[in-house]
């Protein structure tokens, strides 16, 4: 072939490509999914033509799909890691955090260390909360005071001994009420944490000064996966 028939050539393959990308660019995603065209047999020269249309003299009619075949599966990769093992929950029913609830709203007086309020829990970690109301009264001015402790003992409701879990103190000098007598009210709190692998009783203990009574005594206890 010469010179001057190749350079035709290549002319005649670049305008069949512009042509065949400026249709594809406009046509429709439905009608592109069958391209159709004809081909000079001499040349090589392309037209894209429609479905229905007919090729001139001399041209060879083809077309094609845009989509070839699906391909083959591909095989499954490989397994990752095993991630962490997460930290065991709270022994609640149907993995919900268990709670514990003692109540005591009888006025009682503070003759000595008294167990106000008492609750058996089962071997695990927990966090807790007390608090009691106490009320001091007189016939005099006088001065009173409270001590409170939050104790755990395993399998026993201890007295006066036991691990100091929570402390807490409350001193008032009386003030006078309206009519006879002097009075002095708070409500002292008490929280912490605590672990154990035994069942174990968990207690409020209070003392205090002659005429002093503890009210409304209260103990929450919720279990937790962990401490610290």
């Amino acid at each position: 072939m010469s010179p001057t028939n190749r350079r035709r050539s290549t002319a005649a393959l670049l305008t069949c490509a512009v042509a065949l990308l400026t249709t594809l660019a406009v046509a429709p995603q439905a009608s592109a999914a069958t391209i159709y065209a004809c081909v000079k047999k001499t040349s090589g020269a392309t037209r894209i033509v429609g479905r229905t249309a007919k090729c001139k003299r001399g041209e060879q009619r083809l077309m094609w799909n845009t989509a070839g075949p699906a391909g083959a599966k591909g095989a499954n990769g490989a397994n990752g890691a095993t991630g962490a093992t997460g930290a065991n929950g709270a022994n609640g029913a149907n993995g919900a955090a268990a709670g514990f609830l003692a109540r005591n709203d009888t006025a009682t007086p503070l003759n000595g260390m008294t167990v106000l309020v008492s609750k058996l829990l089962p071997p695990g970690s927990f966090v807790f909360s007390a608090k009691v109301f106490l009320a001091a009264h007189a016939a005099i001015k006088s001065a009173s005071a409270v001590e409170c402790v939050a104790l755990d003992a395993p399998g026993t409701t201890p007295t006066k001994e036991g691990e100091p879990l929570d402390v807490g103190a409350w001193g008032a000098i009386l003030e006078p009420e309206l009519g006879s007598g002097f009075n002095a009210l708070t409500t002292l709190p008490l929280t912490g944490g605590l672990s154990a692998g035994v069942a174990t009783t968990l207690d409020v203990v209070c003392g205090g000064s002659t005429g002093v009574t503890a009210n409304f005594a209260r103990l929450t206890a919720v279990q937790t996966s962990q401490l610290g």
